[in-house]
């Protein structure tokens, strides 16, 4: 019997008569386990140039609850890690203080991904929850008596936390973070100055780590094992590292040839270059990262830790991207205007 994919409706779309063809060749590897498996593609609309295949094996995308093609759950179309933390969240506010942390472990090590790999009719962390239709139930009756309910759910210490989370929140300074990022720091002194780490920000939360590894890896026409991802989505923003400095040189060039980036006004000192990535919809814009490396870094660890501050710093971020963004519309209408034309151009997030 052939076992069809799991996917979502949001990958598969409105369209009810999609054309579902198997791939002949039986090379590709699952990008979780890395064991061979069987790849279907497909288009949502005849006339879209866009093919959508699968990227994870059957029995990963069980184990998980997530969909073969776009990794988000199947019930609550959240990224893994995502919707790990809010089943965490909710029952953190329930007081049940004895209740296991929910973390979807995932191996590094490629023969114990295989091992997992192969276990069948198991479920991964959050999923337990998010597949079963009375674990659901119970986790949203447990949200909703919260807000109906605060006097025999929440007592008095549980407010006064919630209430000095909040403030800690407001008050939170990440004044000397970013200091730390290297925001003064343009796409043309990788040649002068080569480095194998960039910043990347306003990196969307649906974003899982190994679609934009594969990404930048398609980009340069590298193996996934010389890029190195490891995103914060609470702050929208990754560290990459490439393995290879040569790689990294090609990286900068094929932004700047392609015309990927923008001219910063963060610094009316000096010229700025900030790329940028189109991953679907999304615009990821990053920056090498010259000076300081290890103060960068350290600082920029603990917010894996400390959502306040993450919470700060993304807000930070994308104030940046529209500052950025509407510096580069009024510089287009400018040279438009000098051109003796009056028609302004837009510029897609």
């Amino acid at each position: 019997m052939v076992e069809l994919p799991s996917i979502c409706d949001k990958c598969l779309g409105s369209n009810k008569n999609i054309a579902l063809t198997k791939a002949t060749s039986s090379s590709s590897s699952c990008k979780i386990c890395t064991l061979p498996f069987t790849v279907y593609f497909f288009k949502k609309f005849n006339r879209s140039n866009d093919i959508i295949k699968t990227l994870i094996c059957l029995n990963c995308s069980n184990q998980r609850n997530v969909c073969q093609c776009c990794l988000l759950d199947f019930n609550w179309n959240l990224p893994i890690q995502l919707r790990d933390d809010i089943i965490n969240l909710i029952q953190q506010n329930g007081n049940n203080t004895t209740a296991t942390q929910i973390k979807t472990k995932e191996y590094k090590n490629d023969m114990m991904k295989s091992f997992l790999g192969l276990k069948k009719s198991i479920k991964l962390g959050g999923a337990v929850y998010s597949s079963d239709k009375e674990s659901f139930e119970l986790l949203y009756n447990k949200l909703l008596s919260f807000q109906t309910d605060t006097n025999s759910i929440i007592n008095n210490d549980a407010l006064a936390t919630t209430r000095d989370t909040l403030v800690t929140a407001s008050s939170s300074n990440i004044s000397a973070i970013v200091k730390s990022l290297p925001l003064n720091d343009s796409l043309d002194g990788i040649n002068d100055d080569p480095i194998s780490f960039f910043f990347c920000y306003n990196v969307d939360p649906s974003i899982p780590e190994w679609k934009l590894q594969s990404h930048i890896a398609t980009l340069l026409n590298i193996s996934t094992e010389l890029v190195s991802i490891s995103i914060n989505h609470r702050a929208n923003y990754a560290i990459m590292k490439l393995k290879s400095l040569q790689d990294s040189k090609n990286f900068v060039n094929k932004l700047i040839d392609s015309n990927s980036f923008i001219i910063s006004n963060y610094n009316t000192k000096s010229v700025i270059k900030r790329g940028y990535l189109q991953l679907n919809q999304f615009k990821i814009f990053l920056l090498p990262i010259f000076k300081n490396l290890n103060f960068n870094l350290n600082k920029l660890n603990p917010l894996s830790s400390n959502s306040a501050d993450s919470i700060k710093l993304s807000i930070f971020l994308k104030k940046l991207v529209q500052k950025e963004l509407r510096h580069k519309i009024q510089i287009a209408t400018s040279k438009n205007v000098t051109n003796g034309k009056t028609n302004k151009k837009s510029f897609r997030k």
